[in-house]
This record gives C-alpha cells, structure tokens and sequence, in this order.
C-alpha cells in the first residue's frame, strides 16, 4: 500500500501543464530521418540488412517450420515527425497460425536498435508477429507504410506544418489531466481507508464492530467507483488518439484557432495525447487501474466470490 505522501503528491495538480515546453513534442521535420533513407527515399539497404539478419537468427531459433512472407514497416519514424528515440515498426507476416504466433511471440528479438555505422541508435525496433490468416490493415489507419521485402512504399504522406502550440492544446485539455490525476488520488484514498478500517480491532478499540463492516462495505464500493472513473479517464484518452483515424466518418475535435485539415497529426486529439504520453500520463493511468483491479480482486467479499 502506498505511503499517505505519496497519495498527497497524487492528488496534487500537475504543473508541468501550464510550464511546459513546447519541445515536449516533435515539431514536423523538414525531411525525413537521413540514416534510415536514401537519396531515393528509401529503407537504407544496411537498415534492411539489419532488420533481415535479426529475423533469420530468431527463425534459426525456433522449432517450427514456417516462412516470412511479407515485412511491413509503419511508424512515425517513417515519416517528419519523428524524436530521437522514435521506434520503428515492423510487421512480420508468416506461414504460422494463431495458435503458433501466440506460442513464440515471446522469443521475438525485441530490445534491438537501429544501428548506424555499427553503433546502436535509440530508435527500438518493435517487432510484430502476424500469422497467415490475418487480414491486412487499411492504409486509412497509417500515414506511412512501407514494403520492406519489394522496396516500395504502400503509403506516403506530404509533410505538414501544425498550427497548434502544445501549450495551447494543454491549456485547453488540463481539466482532463486534472481529473486524471483526481481519480487516481481518490483511488488511493479509497484503498487507505478500507486498510485503516480493516485493521481497526474492536476487541482493543473503541469501535463498533458492526460499523466497521458497514465502513469496509462502503470502502470497498467506493473503490469499484473509483476503477471505473479510471476506466472512463482512459476511454476518453484513448479516444483523443482515435479521432482522426476513424473507420467511415471522421469527427475530430477542432479548437477554436485551428484551421480544418486533414492530416490527423494537426489534430487536437493528436497532439493532445501525444503530450501526455511525453508526461508518462497513460501509463501512470494503467498502473493505477491495474493496481485498483488487484486491490478489489484481494478484497472481494466472501459472498461475491
């Protein structure tokens, strides 16, 4: 359980929303990353070595009989608007089913870079498994993709310029940040109560046994309310994520500087979530539902059970 400090600190708003820098997130580039392209627009031919020689070492490693039919590569470092720790995302599809993906998916070489020049970058190379029944994504959900195996790109974007300053776009999301960071410290407080009131003796104490089970019932329902209030915080950010790459009608959220575009890194939701990835936002979000889930797990009632 976590110390009553660090539920204080929790609750607190944060401040890196309104003194942010504008940096926080990558501006477009100009061009695209050199060490990953050539003069023709490109996969270097040493980039795709790389990638070839750290799949044919896996395959030697694992005791199946399969085949790589297609590499993909997707990603922001793709395109301009890349960091530089940016990752590379690389889509592998074989001749293996499901099943078979789900049982060496584990071995992948991941914890790889990018190498220049013999030394290691820090850009990742994720890997993706994919087996031979699963439909090819739609391009309507990517900026870039390319063909690693034929040298061709499936699907190449311009480069763009934003409009929007991430102060701005923070300014005008810090109420869900705020309550972000409410529902997390009131989910603490939640949890710190139930163990107060559990750990009350009556026997030693002057406290009614009855009461206290009323207060540990009512503790542990405040604590369903709030895993779904954290649920609900990530619904809506994920949802800024997916404004612009919606299946069919696109509905995205325009703030009142911004000029309509079709490029959904311009977006509002784009911008704003790619920031609070930056501010370690969602993941500290996850921990929190994950560690709510196992309190509530640990400390179900018997009749619930």
């Amino acid at each position: 359980m976590k110390k009553f400090k660090d539920i204080v600190n929790n609750l607190s708003i944060n401040k890196k929303v309104y003194g942010i820098d504008e940096a926080v997130i990558d501006p477009p580039h100009k061009d695209r990353a050199e060490f990953l392209f050539d003069e023709d627009g490109l996969i270097r031919k040493s980039i795709k070595a790389q990638i070839y020689n750290l799949l044919s070492d896996w395959k030697k490693n694992i005791d199946k009989d399969f085949d790589i039919t297609e590499i993909h590569l997707k990603g922001s470092l793709l395109g301009y608007q890349y960091s530089s720790d940016s990752d590379l995302d690389i889509s592998v599809k074989t001749t293996l089913t499901d099943e078979e993906i789900k049982e060496i998916s584990s071995a992948l070489p991941d914890g790889k870079f990018i190498k220049v020049d013999g030394k290691d970058t820090l850009h990742p190379l994720d890997f993706f498994l994919l087996s031979k029944d699963s439909v090819d994504p739609s391009l309507d959900n990517f900026d870039f993709y390319y063909d690693l195996g034929n040298d061709k790109w499936l699907k190449e974007s311009e480069p763009y310029k934003s409009d929007l300053s991430v102060n701005y776009v923070l300014k005008v999301g810090s109420f869900l940040i705020d309550g972000i960071n409410i529902a997390i410290g009131k989910s603490d407080k939640n949890m710190l109560e139930y163990s107060f009131y559990e750990e009350i003796d009556s026997k030693n104490q002057d406290f009614n046994e009855e009461e206290r089970k009323k207060l540990l019932a009512k503790k542990y329902d405040d604590a369903k309310v709030s895993l779904e209030e954290l649920r609900l915080a990530k619904f809506i950010f994920l949802s800024m994520r997916r404004e612009g790459y919606r299946d069919g009608e696109k509905i995205p959220f325009y703030v009142s500087i911004q000029k309509e575009t079709e490029n959904p890194h311009s977006l509002f939701g784009e911008v704003f979530q790619k920031s609070i990835e930056r501010m370690k936002i969602r993941e500290k979000l996850e921990t929190q539902i994950k560690e709510v889930e196992n309190f509530l797990e640990e400390k179900k009632p018997i009749e619930e059970k």
